[in-house]
């Protein structure tokens, strides 16, 4: 065989050497743990304003320049989240003790061990992490406070507090790029459109096929995601579109996986249809970045063009921080002997104080000590998260070299 094949056939035995007859079944109650938590999650209804609101609905209401109404719709936010904490516990707990045992029916000293291999990480380990993890709080922690910094300078208040974290600082009217779902395709159309039309015919494609699920609705499960259907080799993507920045820039970041997908679809050797995940998210954090320059589509006002890509960097670079802290938690969670949830929120409130010193979450203990459980890839993608760090790197790098040549870049 050529040289092509031997990632391939390192896979192969990866994959070998990580089946186990008895996990099988253990894999399906963690999947449906996983299942409970989205449901949960995507079953939370918030009565805010005399109206029922998704949680992706009472984000807007955090972007208000009314510091007020951010901090009603912020402990709504909270109040709701308090009350089905423990059940999340409960489910992750389970999940813990699950994914423990399945790394000990292959004799891995723990989990981490077992999920690295899983996750084909072969070029890097957990030190590696580690020493990743130090230069994020030695070269940008000091970035991201900085941020703070000016934040608190520009809403003119002496402490910041959660609710001040996503309000725009660079103009008092909120971010509102689009009313609707059609709006938001249509205007993304035309961004991609700018890039490569390949691009927009992909998008419109999996339009044509009912493979776009944007709008949030009452018990839609959170976040976003593309997920490649190997039958008729097309992305999907999920998303929950409430009108607000992010959702534009959840639905470029996942039509970025998409492109990706459909481009390798013909791979002769299925497995390298499906590349690492450090790979996968360059390509979608790049399309973040390149296709900010167009986003004028969305925002006319020159003004508004340039506070939303102001944005773009301050979230990209207050990531980091986020990602270690994400990161660090799981590494902490499997290296444990024995494990409840009262250890855990401990660890996590010294791994958040570290990381996000900026933020006075005084009144708000309860809801700080469960931040953790906002984020999905926990439950139900261990491990997949320092990949977004990686990645990021990548991407600045590739759009750097978009800047300096468009079509080369692209091609």
């Amino acid at each position: 065989l050529s040289n092509d094949y031997n990632l391939y056939l390192k896979r192969i035995q990866n994959h070998i050497m990580l089946f186990e007859l008895k996990n099988i079944e253990l894999r399906k109650e963690d999947d449906n743990l996983y299942n409970e938590y989205t449901k949960i999650q995507g079953n939370l209804i918030f009565i805010f304003q005399n109206k029922k609101h998704t949680v992706q609905q009472m984000y807007k209401y955090l972007e208000s320049s009314d510091r007020e109404l951010r901090k009603k719709a912020y402990e709504t936010i909270s109040t709701e989240k308090i009350k089905v904490k423990d059940s999340i516990s409960d489910i992750f707990i389970k999940q813990i003790n699950i994914r423990n045992q399945i790394a000990k029916n292959l004799n891995f000293s723990n989990y981490v061990q077992y999920k690295f291999l899983e996750l084909e990480r072969f070029d890097y380990t957990p030190d590696d992490c580690f020493l990743f993890h130090n230069s994020i709080k030695k070269l940008i922690l000091p970035i991201t406070i900085k941020f703070a910094e000016l934040r608190k300078s520009k809403l003119n208040i002496s402490t910041l507090r959660p609710y001040d974290l996503s309000v725009d600082i660079y103009g008092s009217n909120e971010l509102k790029p689009f009313k609707n779902v059609n709006e938001l395709l249509e205007k993304t159309y035309f961004v991609f459109d700018k890039i490569n039309p390949l691009f927009t015919n992909i998008l419109k494609l999996m339009n044509e096929k009912s493979l776009l699920d944007l709008e949030t609705r009452e018990g839609k499960a959170p976040g976003g995601y593309m997920m490649p259907l190997p039958e008729t080799k097309l992305p999907f993507i999920f998303m929950n579109a409430s009108g607000v920045h992010s959702n534009l820039v959840t639905l470029i970041h996942e039509a970025g996986h998409a492109f990706n997908h459909y481009l390798i679809r013909n791979e002769i050797i299925f497995e390298y249809n499906w590349a690492t995940a450090e790979i996968q998210e360059v390509a979608s954090m790049a399309m973040e970045l390149i296709t900010m320059e167009y986003w004028d589509v969305f925002y006319p006002n020159r003004i508004d063009f340039i506070r939303a890509q102001l944005r773009q960097f301050e979230r990209v670079i207050k990531c980091f921080p986020w990602i270690v802290a994400i990161d660090s938690l799981q590494h902490w969670i499997y290296t444990q002997k024995e494990i409840n949830i009262y250890k855990l929120i401990s660890q996590w409130n010294i791994i958040n104080d570290e990381l996000a010193p900026y933020i006075n979450y005084s009144n708000y203990e309860n809801y700080k000590s469960l931040l953790w459980q906002n984020q999905i890839h926990i439950f139900g993608y261990p491990f997949y998260y320092i990949e977004y760090a990686i990645a990021q790197i990548g991407a600045f790098n590739l759009w750097i070299n978009y800047k300096k040549d468009k079509t080369e870049t692209i091609n």
